[in-house]
């Protein structure tokens, strides 16, 4: 007789749960954002400047282009821009050359939810 091969068994992954939503290459929020500036102000500058007004539509669609080329081949550019950030705002504010930040805390999740949580119970 011949042998079954065990045929191995998948499992669903939630791999799919770390990634950005993106319309075309473009991060969501920010498309939302930049999109909500871009027409009002456009309606603003249009109404007090005149035609000269349409320039900010084209810098917001310059920005989106700028968007999308970043995030052509990384989904999370975005928040590692935000962390650059974060920490170059950090090193003015301390005025220190060596400060570095990072997304990670010492500790998992639960152990910091469950602080929390008896934070919450003891002081009721």
């Amino acid at each position: 007789m011949a042998e079954r091969k065990e045929e191995e068994v998948t499992f669903a992954s939630f791999k799919g749960l770390g990634y950005v939503s993106m319309v075309k290459g473009v991060p969501l929020f920010p498309l939302l954002i930049l999109c909500f500036l871009g027409i009002a102000g456009t309606f603003l500058l249009v109404f007090l400047v005149g035609v000269a007004g349409l320039l900010w539509l084209f810098l917001c669609a310059g920005a989106l282009l700028g968007l999308k080329t970043v995030c052509e081949s990384d989904n999370k550019a975005m928040e590692r821009a935000r962390w650059n950030i974060k920490a170059l705002l950090l090193r003015f504010k301390k005025s220190s050359t060596v400060l570095t930040v990072s997304p990670n805390k010492i500790g998992s999740k639960h152990e910091r939810f469950r602080k929390k949580l008896t934070k919450i119970h003891r002081s009721s």
